[in-house]
């Protein structure tokens, strides 16, 4: 047997100094299922979950080709004993812009049911898409169809039986910020299941804007859900929205969000390849945003492969440890000007 120390893979990342971005779940619906603990390591192999995403899967691709992911929430107490369940969609807002296709924020729809009507109600969402608000024994959801602005819903992963890291850290932050949110109807705070990547606990997602978070403790949380401090305050932070995936499209997002503002991760936007150099590897990107006033504006980001870095496991070590991450940087970004709709 190796004479390998244990480790916890969330204090080892965040003493590596790398940057997150690049490393966010790019999904284009998520459904939020209360789920009453304990949980097993894959909740998608427990029920209600298991029958309405034919699982365990983590991802579930819907009829109309959106690709989701299916998490478990703690119920509120007054659910459980009423035998009530929540069930929550954050699905991604798109329209086209030429031929460009402008993504995001989410959109947010909610039922209460009752636990015999989950299963039901959840293969209903995923066949017709949360436009399906009604049916058999189904409330009619509420919601908001005008997506944007500050978060509302702070989804904390703490699945301490995926992960330890996520299970301490993450627990710890999420029992910190309940207690402050209890008094703030603005924001719901929810402790949820394994979203990806344990190694950025204690890790958190925001709704609307869908950006995945790294490394939080409560002060930070406190400021990024109020917005209290410009963008670039918390870009270390940030591993990327779930509206785009891969390294270069979310790093070059991420630009624009520290370039423009916060109004950027409330309006609706596009990531496109401009330029790659194969001896370099870096990738140009350009990403483009329609923002709420009606403004286009536009960034220009080279994103570069800065270095690999060991992805070790979580606890007890019995082998050796192959697995590495790219770490990307982002140089010579500038505001440029946005293409034209026809382009």
């Amino acid at each position: 047997m190796l004479d390998l120390p244990r480790i916890r893979c969330a204090s080892f990342h965040e003493g590596c100094d790398a940057d997150p971005i690049g490393a966010g779940l790019a999904y284009e619906g998520f459904l939020v299922v209360d789920l009453a603990l304990p949980w097993e390591a894959e909740v998608t192999a427990q029920e209600p979950i298991r029958s309405i995403v034919d699982g365990p899967a983590t991802a579930v691709v819907a009829p109309d080709g959106s690709r989701w992911r299916a998490l478990a929430r703690v119920p509120r107490s007054a659910d459980l004993d009423a035998g009530r369940r929540r069930v929550t969609v954050h699905r991604c807002v798109s329209q086209s812009w030429g031929r460009h296709e402008m993504r995001g924020p989410f959109r947010r729809h909610e039922w209460t049911v009752a636990l015999d009507d989950v299963v039901e109600l959840g293969r209903r969402i995923l066949a017709d898409g949360p436009g399906a608000r009604s049916g058999p024994g189904v409330a009619t959801a509420t919601g908001s169809d005008a997506p944007g602005g500050p978060p509302r819903d702070l989804l904390v992963c703490t699945h301490g039986r995926r992960d330890q890291c996520c299970g301490s850290f993450g627990a710890s932050l999420y029992e910190q910020i309940a207690r402050r949110s209890a008094a703030d109807a603005t924001i719901d705070c929810q402790r949820i299941s394994h979203t990806g990547g344990h190694r950025f606990a204690a890790t958190a997602i925001t709704f609307p804007d869908g950006y995945a978070w790294a490394h939080l403790d409560e002060g930070l949380v406190d400021l990024l859900v109020r917005r209290a401090e410009p963008p670039a305050a918390f870009a270390r932070h940030c591993r990327g929205s779930a509206l785009f995936a891969g390294g270069p499209a979310q790093a070059a997002d991420r630009a624009g969000l520290v370039e423009i503002g916060w109004a950027w991760a409330d309006a609706q936007r596009a990531v496109e390849v401009v330029g790659f150099d194969r001896a370099t590897m870096a990738t140009t990107l350009r990403a483009t945003a329609v923002l709420a006033s009606g403004a286009v504006r536009a960034v220009e980001a080279r994103v570069v492969p800065d270095r690999e870095i060991p992805m070790p496991t979580c606890g007890f070590v019995d082998g050796p440890e192959y697995r590495t991450e790219t770490v990307w940087r982002v140089d010579d970004v500038a505001e440029c000007e946005p293409l034209a709709v026809g382009q």
